[in-house]
C-alpha cells in the first residue's frame, strides 16, 4: 500500500488505474536487498513488468527496472512512502 503523503501519489495512483484497465499485466519482484533501521525500510528490488494490451495483443512491454523503495509503519501497518523510479509502473506507451 502506498502512503497518500508520498510525493508523486496521485499521478502514480493514475498511472497504476491506467495499466489495469488497458492491460493485462504480469510481474515479478526479487528484492536484492532490504536494509532495516527503526521503522524504516529501504529496499533494493529487481522489478520485471509485462505490460499486454489488451485490445492488441501484439502490443506488449516488458520493463526491467531495479527500483528503489521505502517503507515505513504508519499506524500499525506498512507503507511505501518513497519509490524510484516510479517510470516503471506507467502506462503502456503506444509507439
Amino acid at each position: 500500500m502506498f502512503d497518500r503523503q508520498m510525493p508523486g501519489y496521485y499521478a502514480l495512483e493514475r498511472n497504476v488505474q491506467a495499466i489495469a484497465d488497458q492491460c493485462d499485466v504480469a510481474s515479478t519482484i526479487d528484492v536484492v536487498t532490504d536494509d532495516e533501521a527503526g521503522n524504516v525500510h529501504k529496499l533494493d528490488l529487481d522489478w520485471f513488468l509485462q505490460v499486454t494490451s489488451r485490445t492488441d495483443p501484439n502490443l506488449l512491454e516488458r520493463r526491467r527496472v531495479r527500483v528503489k523503495v521505502e517503507m515505513r509503519q504508519i499506524k500499525g501497518r506498512w507503507k511505501i512512502t518513497a519509490m524510484e523510479p516510479v517510470s516503471i509502473l506507467e502506462p503502456l506507451r503506444v509507439r
